[in-house]
This record gives C-alpha cells, sequence and structure tokens, in this order.
C-alpha cells in the first residue's frame, strides 16, 4: 500500500494500488476481533443464571 503525502494509507480503484492491501488488512482485522464461541459472553457481562 502507498502512503500519501499525509501519512496515511493510499488506495486507487482506478489504477488498482493498495485494493489487495486494503482488503487484506479488513480481512487480519476482522479475524483479529472474531469470536471462537458465539455463546460465550465477555467477561463481565450480566449473566442471571449466576446469581
Amino acid at each position: 500500500m502507498l502512503e500519501g503525502m499525509d501519512g496515511f494509507p493510499s488506495m486507487s480503484t482506478l489504477e488498482q494500488v493498495g485494493v489487495t492491501s486494503v482488503r487484506l488488512e479488513l480481512i487480519r482485522q476482522c479475524l483479529a476481533v472474531r469470536i471462537d464461541d458465539p455463546m460465550q459472553l465477555p467477561t463481565g457481562w450480566h449473566r442471571r443464571d449466576l446469581q
């Protein structure tokens, strides 16, 4: 991915520059926060059956 003059990542869909990099970065970020057990609540969440 190219870095623009302002220091932020740049891309161009017309020139096909950085599109794959953006796609892979989005996939990486989504996988990083994916919940392995969808039935498990986050720590500290209220559960009625534990009271």
